[in-house]
C-alpha cells in the first residue's frame, strides 16, 4: 500500500441565522484548514478483494477501498472519505485494535455519492 493524501469529514447541520427554524448543511473537516489545504491527512489504500467484500457483506458491483490511517479517535463510521476525486462511505467502525498502542487504525469505506447540498466548510 502506497501512502496518499484522503480529505475525511462529516456532515454538521447549523441554523442558517441564530434564532433561525432554517438549517443549512457545511462539510467538518477533522482537522485544519492549512492540513486541508495541503491535501488532507496520509492514508494508505488498497482495493478490498472479492472474498473480503463477500465476508463484510459489502457490494461487488461498488468500489471498496481499505484505508490504513494514523489513529485519529475522530475518524467515525459517520465520516465521509474524499479520495482521487470520490466518496466514500465508512462502513461501520474503524478497527483501532493495536494492542492498546493505538497507533494506526484500519477501516473500508464505499464509494457513494453525497447529494448533500452544502453551504460551506468549516475546521477544526
Amino acid at each position: 500500500m502506497r501512502r496518499q493524501k484522503a480529505q475525511i469529514y462529516y456532515t454538521v447541520t447549523l441554523p442558517r441565522k441564530t434564532g433561525s427554524t432554517i438549517k443549512e448543511k457545511v462539510r467538518h473537516f477533522i482537522y485544519s484548514k492549512d492540513i486541508y489545504d495541503k491535501g488532507g491527512l496520509w492514508v494508505s489504500v488498497r482495493d478490498v478483494q472479492a472474498s473480503e467484500a463477500m465476508s463484510n457483506g459489502l457490494a461487488l458491483e461498488k468500489h471498496n477501498i481499505k484505508i490504513k490511517a494514523a489513529y485519529n479517535p475522530k475518524i467515525t463510521g459517520d465520516c465521509l472519505v474524499i479520495f482521487k476525486g470520490k466518496i466514500y462511505n465508512i462502513n461501520g467502525t474503524p478497527d483501532m485494535y493495536d494492542f492498546n498502542k493505538r497507533s494506526e487504525m484500519n477501516f473500508i469505506a464505499v464509494e457513494t455519492n453525497d447529494t448533500n447540498k452544502y453551504k460551506g466548510d468549516e475546521y477544526e
